[in-house]
């Protein structure tokens, strides 16, 4: 049997077609000059059309509520990239295109990729800049701690230990006259580079003016070699050094020592690497910038997105993976309070509430929690123990600490600032009877 909603939506479609049709006959009648030219079908169906305003009409009815709700995320992260003068240059959006494009062994394979999923390539790239855009934003705002950086480098000290290195330029020579008399005409001024052009024999650098570019010890490939390598002064030039029957003149511009690179050498490195780690998702990146708008819903049509909107403003809360439809309360120094009913039923706890003398009772188990609002104490698993934070009453429902629930029946807590999300992971039930 069919969906009747997508029965009605085609009934409604081909009902404006029909309209639409008779309309233009009508006015082609009365004014056969100025009748618009019907507009082309987007697809036939045994003869039948199914033109832009049928499907403009069925995107309206079936879709446009996750379509309003794109545009709101799209809009908010084009006014931010506009607000912090975040652009994407040709080649940002090429280099990440290329990307895209690796997974497949050929360009025919990409677009048919690209077909497959409804798109054009020209859509593709204009959703591909807005994936860069958002990735670079949210780059921006990331920050990867002192702490981890320093930690990250401690760790991992054989990434930052690198070989000498040395920027070679070399004229080489058949004999040891030929060096001495390319020697004299570079310290009479002329060219280095020219003369290594002019006179070398090593093929492979001859056309860059004997332009070895950075090697190291490995690459040098002749102990002698890289010891003058290593002594010469910087930009001044050797006198002829003989190796393997031949004979060198060697210029070093540049050079680097071996070890441990310094930290401060590599913090920029290290950070780029972390980076990732410490950004938020894109789904709590938008859900930010919703926090930051003022966004009013006019139309009663679309009133829910009002709720979507409130949604974002709040910490999520999942215990064991699945989210609970109802938000933790945030205290004054920032500390979280979650909901004791929605969690401790998700826990499946038992538990007990005593309106009167307004204590909890909750067991998971062999463990259990008994606690009153207000107090700073509370009986864990048989035992009376300070809590630093009270539960409390909010809107007459009551509010306690997630780690003392966790503490009392077992299991983790784990608060992600970056996602607005906490988790409440429940210990095992094997655990629990050890």
């Amino acid at each position: 049997m069919r969906n009747p909603l997508v029965r009605s939506s085609i009934a409604v479609a081909l009902c404006l077609s029909c309209l639409w049709l008779l309309a233009a006959t009508v006015w082609a009648q009365q004014e056969p000059e100025a009748a618009p030219p019907p507009p082309s079908p987007l697809v036939t169906i045994d003869g039948k059309p199914i033109t832009p305003s049928d499907f403009e009409n069925y995107v309206a009815q079936m879709h446009s509520s996750e379509l309003l709700l794109w545009m709101v995320g799209v809009r908010l992260v084009w006014q931010e990239a506009k607000r912090q003068g975040v652009k994407v240059t040709t080649e940002e959006l090429e280099r990440a295109i290329i990307v895209d494009k690796s997974d497949y062994g050929a360009e025919a394979d990409f677009r048919a990729a690209l077909n497959e999923g409804g798109l054009d390539y020209a859509t593709y790239r204009r959703r591909k800049h807005l994936d860069v855009v958002l990735r670079k934003l949210r780059e921006k705002e990331a920050s990867v701690p002192e702490s981890e950086l320093r930690s990250y480098y401690e760790a991992h000290k054989d990434e930052f230990t690198v070989a000498p290195k040395a920027h070679v330029h070399e004229i080489v020579l058949g004999s040891v006259d030929a060096a001495y008399a390319a020697a004299e005409r570079v310290k009479g001024a002329e060219d280095f580079g020219s003369v290594a052009r002019e006179v070398s024999i090593d093929e492979a650098t001859k056309d860059e003016g004997g332009d070895r570019g950075w090697i190291t010890a490995e690459d040098a490939a002749n102990e002698v070699l890289w010891d003058r390598m290593l002594q010469v002064e910087l930009n001044e030039v050797s006198a002829p050094v003989e190796a393997d029957g031949r004979f060198y003149l060697l210029r070093v511009t540049e050079r680097v020592d071996g070890g441990l690179q310094p930290y401060d050498a590599v913090t920029a490195q290290i950070r780029k690497k972390l980076l990732p780690d410490w950004m938020r998702s894109e789904e709590a990146y938008v859900c930010m910038l919703m926090r930051q708008a003022k966004i009013s819903v006019q139309a009663p049509r679309y009133s829910w997105l009002s709720r979507v909107i409130e949604d974002a403003k709040h910490v999520r809360l999942y215990v064991g993976g699945e989210r609970l439809r109802a938000y933790p309360q945030r205290l004054e120094d920032g500390a979280l309070l979650v909901p004791a009913r929605p969690v401790l039923t998700a826990l499946q706890a038992d538990m007990k509430w005593d309106a009167d003398t307004r204590m909890l009772t909750a067991t998971r188990g062999t463990r259990s929690l008994e606690l009153t609002v207000g107090e700073t104490s509370a009986r864990i698993n048989g035992q009376v123990g300070a809590i630093a934070r009270p539960a409390r009453m909010v809107g007459g429902k009551l509010y306690v600490p997630p780690r003392l629930v966790t503490r009392a029946l077992g299991g983790s807590v784990k608060y992600d600032p970056r996602e607005y999300r906490l988790d409440i992971e429940p210990e095992a039930e094997e655990e629990q009877n050890k």
